[in-house]
Parts: C-alpha cells; structure tokens; sequence
C-alpha cells in the first residue's frame, strides 16, 4: 500500500467515539520511527479484562489452555490490547515523548474551538436558513485573526449515515488502523484512529464521484458486467451517464454500496475515497468588539436533484447541525486562513466601499466594527458605504439593528437592493450605477479609497461593468479600474 495503511484488529465499540457529529479525539501521534516498545501491556490487558468482564459478568476472565472458544469482546479486547499497547508503555517513564494527540494529522495549525452558539438570522418559515455561528477562539492562534481573514472549517460527515454505510458493507467502525504516511505533510510518525473516524472525519464519502475514481473501483468488481461499466463511467465518450449520475448527486459511498461484486478492505478505502477539504468562512467579526470570540455566517446550501430528492451540502449541513436543538457537538476543528485581498486600508481615514451580496456581507461586518470600535475610542475614521444585496428585505436584512446603528453613529452610509421586492428587481450594481456621483468623490486618485467585493461569482462583472461606465464618464477611462487593482484598491472573494 502507497500509503502505509495498516490493518489491525477490532478495539471495543466504546473507543470507537460517541455516535454524534463530533471531531475525533483519539488520534495519536507516535514520534520515535525505529521500532515499538517491547513493554509489558498489563495495566491495558488488565483494563480491558475488566470491560470484558462488565460487558459479560458470567466470564471470569480466565483464558482456557485447551482452546476454548473466546467471546468476541474478549477477541476484540486481546487485538486491541496488542496494537494499543504498542503505544503506551505504563513502565515508561519517558511516554510523553512518545505519543501525543493531535487534532487533525493533515493540518498541525488546526485547533478545537467550542461552539458558543448559533443564531437563525431568517424566519424559521422562510425557504433559505441564514444563520450566525459564534466560535471560542482565546488562547488558540485563531484569536489573532485581522477583519478579513478566513476560517477553514473542517466539517465531519454525519454519524448516522456513517454507520449505515460501514454496515453494508460489512465493517466494523472499531477497526483500528495505524496510518504512517497517509497524510500528505504530517510529522513523521504513526497516527492511530479507528475505520469510523477515519470515515466520519476525513474521507469524502459524500462528495461526488470523479471519472477516476470510477476507474480505480472498477479494478475492485469480481463480475465483468459491474467492472466494465464502472470502468466505462471514465471514458469521455460516457459524459452523458456521468453527468446523469451527478444529476441524482450519487456519492462515493452510495457507488461503493452499489456494486455489490466489489471486494474491499478498509485499506482500500483510503486509497480510492479522497479526503474531505476544509471549506472557508469569512471572519464577520472584531477582535476589537469580541475579544474571545470568532463569529461566521453562513447559509445552508440545499438543492434538488434529478429524482426530486432534496441534499444538504456538507459544511453548511454540519454548521447547521451545531444549532439544532439537543445538539451535544459542543466543538469544531478550523485553522485560521489570512487573507491577502481583503485588507483594510492602513490609513484609517481612506474611505472604503463594500459590496456584499447574500453572506458576501461577512467580512464588511468585520470592517464596520473594526472602525467603529477604533471610532468609539476617538480616532478619526474614514467614511464607509456598504451596498447589500439579498431577495427580500424582511427576511434577509441581516444585522439590519447594529447597521442601522452604525449609519446613525455617522460611520455608514447603508444602501441595500432587495432583488425581489418589486416588480423590476433591483441588484447592486443598480445602485452603483445610480451613485455614481457619491462614489466618484470617495474613489478619484486624489482620495485614494478603496472598494471590496464579496459575495457570489455571478454579479461581479456587472458590478465591475459599473464601475468602468462610472470611471469613464469622469474621464479617467476603464483602465482606472485595473490600476485600483493593481495599487490593492479594489479587492474581490467571490464564491
């Protein structure tokens, strides 16, 4: 195997993780390469006697010379008992330099933050779930973060469809498997998990299928009918059964469970199954206004699909999980990514135009209350103008009380089109077009001000197109816009 991935025996289903959305936490990190300990395991034989004997108060836990036939617990408990034991040395006195835990293998600037709270910003009957996420971040490097910056969020697939997916096809989730060169980039070392984390956590079981991931499966089915057409889905000439089958959102796992002449090991999983990608969410907070905290917004991505079955994206099924009620995750695993393109003006006096579309509005709130926290203070801000586009006003209007806020406080000027709200729909670069007056005084070369966007793909080249009549009309010609470019006065994240 490539990647170093070892089968090992069963531990008890107790090791296994508590069966909710949740990060995993027994991930171990072995340092020393050469050779495993030959210690003596008898306080962790000993601790699993005493799960077998709870499990089984009949067994008296007394092994039998003449072969007689063990539970399975005991069975699982002696496997796990002899991978286990390789790690921990209870006569070692230098074990912490031996093992450590480590939150996610592939990424070591990864950290745990708790979950504080989330908030549906939409009524709860209308058709689009916007909701505000607000994450623990002190004493983790995540606290450092500027107005602008991102959080990647590792999602964890849901625990229910997990196991009905281990279930047909025949695993145990307590497989434990050591892992020595799995993860691109890790330390040198063994990671230990079991089949269910390794699943629940980083494989994308429920992404959807690439042609190659079809051709490596097909090498996987003892009858030639599956074989062929799973090799036949990567052939370009079979474009159109492929893009059926994204129609239907099949996934990794339900074409894993389709075949059912496919023969595979949890090994091989890892090798044809690729690994979940974090997913990137503007900061929409202040260090300055919260100082413990990081706040997200996000909105939860649904769609239909050609059998009329309605899916949930990943990520914003997982974020969305965080708020439902009895929900018992109470921590997310996320890295700090720094922007490099929406960056606040060193010079605090610089006006700044933002354009937020739907959630687009995350990182602006993060401005606003950057400035407005250095303004209550009694520096001298610069003038700010936020132009934001949703579908309709009484639903989507978010932070619609703390902008208000802003724009009577002096700081904000707030110019909002609601797409849907009347006849004729109305979008930003609507607004734009009318202001052109306003927003050349605050983007001519002799002010210098900047202007950021953020928000879906589609609306950015009307905005740009805007903006280009706008700049033409003062003389200084389309190119104007390419040089705020250049100079870092006009910053895009689209989406």
């Amino acid at each position: 195997d490539s990647r170093g991935a070892r089968w090992c025996g069963n531990v008890l289903g107790g090791w296994s993780g508590s069966a909710m959305d949740a990060p995993s936490e027994f991930v171990y990190h072995r340092k020393d390469l050469e050779t495993f300990p030959t210690s003596d395991h008898a306080s962790l034989q000993a601790f699993w006697a005493q799960e077998v004997k709870a499990a089984d108060p009949a067994h008296d836990g007394s092994d039998s010379e003449q072969g007689t036939a063990t539970t399975a617990a005991e069975t699982e408990a002696s496997q796990a008992a002899r991978v286990l034991g390789r790690y921990f040395d209870s006569s070692d006195q230098s074990i912490e330099s031996k093992y450590r835990f480590v939150v996610r293998p592939d990424n070591p600037e990864a950290v745990k933050l708790k979950v504080v709270r989330t908030t549906r910003l939409t009524p709860a009957d209308y058709e689009r779930n916007v909701f505000h996420v607000v994450l623990r971040v002190d004493g983790t490097p995540v606290a450092g973060y500027d107005p602008g910056d991102s959080l990647a969020i590792y999602p964890v697939n849901p625990a229910d469809a997990v196991s009905e997916f281990l279930e047909a096809l025949g695993f145990e989730g307590s497989t434990i498997l050591e892992l020595d060169s799995f993860f691109i980039g890790e330390d040198e070392g063994t990671y230990v998990m079991t089949l269910e984390q390794v699943c629940r956590d980083y494989l994308d079981l429920f992404g959807c299928p690439t042609k190659s991931f079809y051709l490596a499966l097909s090498k996987y089915a003892r009858d030639i009918v599956e074989r062929t057409e799973l090799a036949t889905l990567s052939l370009d000439r079979c474009a159109d059964a492929l893009a059926e089958r994204v129609a239907r959102s099949v996934t990794f796992a339900s074409t894993l469970v389709e075949f059912p002449s496919l023969v595979l090991t949890p090994k091989n999983l890892l090798d044809i199954v690729p690994l979940m990608k974090p997913r990137l969410y503007s900061v929409a907070s202040s260090t300055r206004m919260f100082q413990k905290e990081v706040h997200l917004l996000a909105v939860t991505h649904t769609w239909e699909t050609s059998e009329k079955n309605i899916r949930t994206g990943l990520a914003s099924g997982y974020l969305e999980r965080l708020g439902t009620p009895g929900a018992r995750v109470h921590n997310v695993v996320g890295a700090l990514v720094r922007s490099a393109a929406l960056k606040l003006p060193q010079q605090s006096l610089k006006p700044v135009v933002m354009a937020g579309i739907g959630t687009g509005m995350a990182p602006f709130r993060g401005f606003i209350e950057e400035r407005a926290a250095r303004q209550r203070l009694g520096e001298e801000m610069g003038c700010m103008r936020l132009y934001f586009g949703a579908r309709h006003k009484h639903a989507e209007f978010l932070y619609e009380k703390e902008l208000e806020i802003y724009e009577r406080e002096g700081l904000l000027t707030l110019r909002c089109a609601w797409s849907r709200d009347q006849a004729e729909k109305v979008y930003v670069q609507n607004l734009i077009e009318e202001d052109q007056d306003q927003l050349w005084e605050l983007l001519k070369p002799e002010v210098g001000g900047h202007f950021y966007v953020c928000g879906p793909t589609d609306p950015l080249p009307a905005i740009r197109s805007a903006l280009c009549e706008l700049f033409i009309a003062r003389g200084v010609g389309a190119a104007y816009l390419d040089t705020m470019e250049a100079d870092g006065r006009f910053s895009v994240e689209v989406y």
